[in-house]
């Protein structure tokens, strides 16, 4: 209680400077947006523990004492013991279940950041991240030995929060030089919400270039990943890049950043398109005189393959192989595909597709990056 009492004293001495150094600032013109804490466990009981669901083995018990709570009477304390990874490894999950009696909020669209106090009592920091209906990632951190106060900010029109199932914690497997088991103390998670809701932006595929990647609200669930993953810190990243020097049209294009797998390589084939788009515009074109095309820059010192490969509603499979040298973007020439030419592989007289996908050949993830600037519908005469 101590510590929100000092932290509403620093907002408000903060106000009274910045009311101080603005010339005019008067009372009746202040405009701020009203939050609260909406609290989703503060790890006060034991029944309030079991309704939470853990993916370890290990111990799982309530502690007091001015040490490690941060707000009320308890905290977590959680020892496990997790498998030694060589690169990744096996991840430990916490998930908490929404629309219960401990959590009874299922509609996040108010919620502008989630807050929770770790106490990372192990000799080495721990990576962690948190999501929401699992494959929804809010963001990576470091946990480093001693407290941390984490805040995780949510862009409220990137996501669909409106049905919100779970929450999950995950903690990644320790490397192995770490011989003590994890030893974390968990308090107070809550949800900072605001007055207003705000849903997730439509995104439209319909267009010439039904992938833009201008805005971060289209990269969010835009792409997924392919093949099998070893631990959520391994998965693709997705990012808004900015960088001109990455983009060939508009304004942005976006960043996949690759990670290795414990037995080496990298862990994901490659990535994919979300399913059922079901405005791109496929039949509206001209298949013996349009391409499906892309745009993608290798700034790694490896030449790598890309192999695209067109879904069919009915699993059916189109692809083509295009080289892709080191520090080049895609030949125009080759990184594209006849609607004609897909159209003869498939059953039926029209284009019926469920994904585009992209493999990667040729890198390790060991930091590697790619960048895919758009994926568009041209003539011949617009290359």
């Amino acid at each position: 209680m101590r510590s929100k009492i000092i932290k509403l004293l620093s907002v408000v001495l903060g106000l009274l400077v910045l009311c101080g150094l603005a010339v005019g600032c008067k009372e009746e013109k202040k405009e701020t947006e009203t939050t609260q804490e909406y609290v989703l466990c503060g790890f006060e009981s034991k029944k309030e523990l079991l309704s939470i669901v853990y993916n370890f083995f290990g111990k799982i018990e309530l502690e007091n004492g001015d040490t490690y709570v941060k707000e009320g009477e308890n905290c977590a304390k959680i020892t496990t013991e997790i498998p030694v990874r060589e690169s990744k490894g096996t991840d430990l999950s916490m998930v908490f279940i929404t629309g219960t009696q401990y959590i009874e909020k299922t509609d996040f669209s108010d919620t502008v950041a989630f807050e929770v106090d770790i106490m990372n009592a192990t000799e080495s920091p721990i990576a962690f991240s948190m999501t929401l209906n699992v494959n929804t990632i809010l963001g990576y951190f470091t946990l480093e030995k001693g407290e941390n106060h984490l805040v995780v900010p949510v862009n409220r029109e990137c996501y669909d929060l409106r049905s919100v199932n779970t929450l999950e914690f995950w903690f990644e497997g320790k490397d192995a030089e770490v011989v003590d088991s994890y030893e974390l103390y968990i308090d107070n998670f809550v949800a900072i919400v605001a007055e207003d809701k705000v849903n997730q932006k439509t995104y439209s595929f319909a267009g010439d270039t039904p992938f833009r990647f201008e805005n971060e609200y289209e990269i969010a669930g835009v792409m997924n990943y392919m093949g099998s993953i070893e631990s959520v810190f391994t998965k693709p990243r997705y990012s808004l890049n900015r960088d001109l020097q990455y983009i060939l049209t508009g304004t942005g294009s976006m960043r996949i950043d690759f990670f290795s797998k414990s037995t080496g390589g990298m862990d994901s084939l490659g990535f994919r398109s979300v399913v059922g788009t079901s405005d791109l515009s496929w039949n509206e074109y001209d298949y013996a005189s349009t391409y499906l095309s892309f745009d993608m820059y290798n700034p790694t010192d490896k030449n790598i393959t890309i192999e695209l490969a067109i879904f069919t509603k009915t699993n059916e499979s189109i692809g083509k192989s295009i080289a892709l040298p080191a520090n080049s973007w895609t030949d125009p020439l080759e990184a594209r595909m006849l609607l004609k030419d897909i159209l003869d592989m498939t059953v039926g007289d029209k284009l019926d597709i469920m994904t585009i996908v992209f493999y990667v050949i040729g890198l390790d993830g060991t930091g590697d990056s790619l960048y895919l600037d758009n994926i568009s519908f041209k003539t011949a005469d617009q290359f």
